[in-house]
Formats: C-alpha cells, structure tokens, sequence
C-alpha cells in the first residue's frame, strides 16, 4: 500500500475527511497512476483509441470502478484547504511528542516495593534512560522596578520547548523549566536538574536562559512568564524542540529551531524573523516588517499587517495565509510556486495585476489593494514556495 493511500485511510479513520471524500482521492491516486501507465514513450506509436460502450452496456473485463475512473476526479479548493490545515495540526502534534510521551510516563502512579514511584522512575531503574527518567521543576522569579529601558529576552535550549507567554498576576518575570534526570537517585533530582538550567537576569543586559544537556539530564521545556508593563526585544532557538509564544507584544524577535516547529498565537511583533529546518510555522496576530522561512514545513497565518515588508517562504510545505483586511494596511501581495497551485479568493478592494497561469509550471500571482498608491503606511506581502501551493483568503 503505498503512503498517500495510507495516509487518506487514516484521515478517514479519525473522521478528518468524509468517506465520499475518502472515495474521491482515492480515485483521484489510482486515475494519476493509470494515466502514467498509458503515457506513450517518446517514439512510439499512441495504441488505437477504445471504442466507446454505448449506454447501459458494460465492457467486457471491465469493472464499474474502473468506468468511473475515466471521467476524472476533480479535488475542489475546499478539500485541498481542509487538508492543508490537517497537515499543518499534524506537525505541530508531531513536534510534541517527547515532552508529551514523557509527561504521559510520568503521570502512571506506581508502587514497588511499597514505595510510591510513576513509571518513568521504573523505566529509569530498569536501565531504560532514553525512555524514563524523572522531572523536577526549577523555578525562578525576577523583580523587574530596575528595568528603564527595552529589556532583552534570550532562551537557548538543546533539547526542549521554548514558551513566552503573559505574566497576569504581577510585574515580576517567571521562568518555569522542566529538567529530565536520567540515572540518579530520587533524592537528587532537584538538584541534579538545577545544574542543568542557567538563568541569568540584569536589568540592563537583560534576561538569558540557557540549557546545559548531558546524555544522563536534559531540559525539556522552559516557560517565560512576560509582564506586560515592559517592552521586550527577544531572541529564543532550539535544536530539538519548538518555540511558541501567546499573547506576547514586543519591539523585536528572532526564532529559530532545528527540529521544531513555531507557534505565534495572538502576538504583536514590530520586528520578527522565524526560520526552522524541519518543522512547520504558525502565525496570528498583527505583524510589522517580518521574515518566517522553512526547509520543510508549512506556513499558515492569519494576518493583520501593519506596514514593511513581510516575506514567507517554504521549500517544501504549502502557504496559506488568511488576511484580515479591515485591520490591516493597503498591501500589495506577490505569489509564486515552482511545483504547486497559486489562488487567491476573490477579495474585495483589491486587483489583479497578474493572474497565476494554469498552463505554466512556475506559476506567480500579483494582487494590489486599490488604496496602495498614494497610501502612507502601505505592507509588501511576499510569498514563495517550491513544492506546495500559495492559498490566500480573507480572514
């Protein structure tokens, strides 16, 4: 079986899609792989054409699945958005699993010899340390009445998930990390594990956070709790994990991850660059003069722009980004994809210079609010892929 025919059985088992859609695609799989079958070599003769059944009749040695795969299978817009967006949910899912395994293995309360442990202690025990191990939770807190000016934000982690989100309590600055102790005794947890994270705050030069991984002990996750009265230039990276922020306002950022994903959810950022190696990027929120590159994952957004220049760009993963236009500025949005469909919705205000050409392989697109030229704050939207496809809607 092969991996496209897998991965739509699946997605109907999870009730994802429809089996009327299930059928489609599935159809859809085995007509490309007919067509390419007959596809003639280049100098021979094209075989005679069939002669065509009349109606009610049925060709000999020929099934009614096979008929129906003659009059083409057509894969609607809809379709290929909800399926875009499944993908997308389904890297950032992937994106989890070590901190969500490990959490899972740690919540199964066991008893061995009448002593109280959770199976991730056992498998520990047991010699089993890639899979168990214990957590501990250091935690520290900064007074921040010194800070005067913009106050720089650094997370570094080689192992685990960066989280910024809003302090609502007070104005001091939380940090909350997960440390995974591997091969040590439960008594020394805590502090085996607060030799693995390093928190460095002055309020002038800022916050650092940084991991400090061995094969035995590794920081798994580090949540920075921001209070809102402060403005904040911040810089986060992971090698082996994401970066996600929620509801954070800043002058500038930079993200960057390995293999991870980034997560911006209801954000407002002056300033931003995201870039990741293997994993997908996901945008909310208004948005001045920023950069979010991926080698293979997609990009989905919804939208306010503010004004600048944003550049989105994927080599392989689909573009989908959806605008709120009554928010934003007058924009000008430019479009292309080498390998891969190119559409936006029929927005009003806005026109088509270029139309996306179905006949052409590289196809771009170029569309312009009519209050562009002549408009004070105005955005350029790039967007460009290799292999995936550009879907522009309104929000």
């Amino acid at each position: 079986m092969s991996e496209e025919r897998k991965l739509i059985l699946n997605l109907l088992v999870e009730g994802k899609i429809t089996s009327d859609e299930a059928d489609e695609l599935l159809e859809a799989l085995e007509q490309d792989a007919s067509e390419k079958q007959q596809e003639p070599e280049t100098g021979t003769e094209q075989a005679p054409e069939e002669p065509r059944e009349s109606p009610g009749e049925e060709m000999p040695g020929v099934s009614s699945r096979a008929k129906r795969q003659r009059k083409g299978v057509s894969i609607g817009p809809g379709l290929e958005d909800r399926i875009t967006d499944m993908a997308g949910e389904i890297e950032e899912l992937v994106s989890d699993i070590p901190e969500r395994m490990q959490k899972a293995l740690e919540g199964i309360s066991i008893t061995k010899d009448g002593k109280k442990s959770n199976l991730a202690e056992l498998l520990n025990s047991l010699g089993l340390s890639e899979i168990g191990g214990a957590s501990a939770t250091p935690k520290f807190r900064m007074g921040t009445s010194e800070v005067k000016d913009r106050l720089p934000v650094s997370v570094a982690l080689t192992n685990g998930t960066a989280r910024f989100a809003v302090n609502e309590e007070n104005t001091d600055i939380r940090v909350i990390s997960k440390v995974v102790v591997k091969n040590a005794a439960c008594e020394d947890v805590q502090k085996v594990a607060s030799e693995h994270i390093e928190v460095f705050f002055d309020p002038q030069k800022g916050l650092k956070v940084r991991s400090i991984d061995n094969k035995d002990s590794y920081v798994s996750g580090v949540e920075v709790l921001l209070p809102k009265n402060l403005s904040y230039d911040i810089q986060a990276r992971s090698v082996n994990g994401s970066v996600r922020c929620g509801g954070i306002s800043a002058k500038t950022t930079a993200f960057s991850t390995v293999n991870g994903s980034v997560v911006l959810d209801g954000c407002k950022f002056d300033s931003m660059d995201s870039q990741t190696i293997n994993g997908g990027i996901r945008m909310t929120g208004e948005f001045r003069d920023a950069s979010a590159s991926t080698v293979n994952g997609s990009i989905r957004g919804t939208l306010v722009l503010l004004g600048g220049n944003m550049k989105l760009s994927s080599n392989n993963g689909t573009i989908k980004v959806a605008i709120d236009k009554v928010r934003s500025v007058p924009m000008q949005i430019q479009a292309s994809s080498r390998h891969g469909s190119v559409r936006m919705e029929d927005i009003e205000g806005f026109d088509t210079i270029t139309e996306p050409s179905s006949q052409s392989m590289h196809k771009t697109g170029l569309w312009r609010s009519r209050s562009y030229h002549g408009a004070k704050e105005r955005t350029e939207l790039e967007m460009e892929t290799r292999n995936g496809s550009v879907i522009i809607t309104e929000d």
